[in-house]
């Protein structure tokens, strides 16, 4: 038995209504929700011109709602379906929904990294990247990809100097291998930074290497220092 192809655009159309009804009363989650889900339903009976206009206005309402992250997801649909239609300007169509998705993802990226959520942030950067691709511009591709860099940079940053507190308590040397990775680090996601011209996140990032540097330095003197204590004074020796 085939699909209902009927039967489907029915339901969409129904969703459609809803999502209408949704956006007068400026219900914005729900007028999201409707208009994918109506645009699923069109995908489904391969109606891409409806599904990709359906997946943009869903799209449109998460941006309102603040909700970037959803909102990138649906423009990717859009300019995933827009593709595959046979107008002239269908390629134009799709490059402006991966436009518009990679925008999203940049603002969800910041978003994340100002919460300190460096691996979310550079998962968003690389996905922005990804969409300006798509969208053929190669300049805004490769400045996304040096956030997602720099991002990942700091998220390997906190983890050294996470690690590196840890080890601390057991082997000096191996703290300080840490927070001389941590460093270097740091001092690649200021560098990024100030490529970027942010000079202003460059000194911060900077001022963390430079905190590193310390530490390593901190615990290099340990280790030193252990060397010349009796084995049973030595805090390696003890259980």
């Amino acid at each position: 038995m085939g699909i209902d192809i009927d039967g489907i655009r029915s339901d969409a159309m129904r969703f459609e209504e809803d999502a209408q009804g949704a956006a007068e009363r400026g219900d914005l989650k729900t007028e999201a929700e409707k208009f994918n889900a109506a645009a699923d339903l069109l995908r489904t009976a391969g109606d891409y011109d409806g599904s990709a206009r359906d997946y943009k206005l869903a799209g449109h309402a998460q941006q309102m709602e603040g909700d970037y992250e959803g909102a990138a997801e649906s423009y990717e649909k859009a300019g995933d379906d827009a593709s595959k239609t046979n107008h002239k300007w269908s390629s134009s169509d799709a490059q402006r929904d991966y436009k518009a998705a990679a925008r999203d993802h940049g603002d969800a990226g910041s978003s994340a990294a100002f919460r300190g959520g460096y691996l979310e942030a550079a998962k968003h950067f690389r996905q922005s990247e990804a969409d300006y691709t798509k969208a053929g511009r190669p300049d805004l591709a490769k400045r996304a990809g040096h956030f997602a860099n720099m991002m990942e940079a700091l998220e390997a940053g906190k983890d050294g100097m996470d690690a590196g507190k840890a080890a601390g308590k057991y082997d000096h040397k191996k703290a300080a291998d840490l927070y001389t990775q941590a460093q270097a680090d740091f001092t690649k996601a200021a560098n990024i930074a100030r490529d970027l011209g942010d000079t202003e996140d460059a000194e911060i990032y900077s001022k963390k290497a430079d905190d590193a540097g310390k530490k390593a330095t901190k615990e290099e003197t340990l280790e030193k220092q252990e060397y010349g204590l009796p084995p049973h004074k030595n805090p390696k020796n003890r259980l």
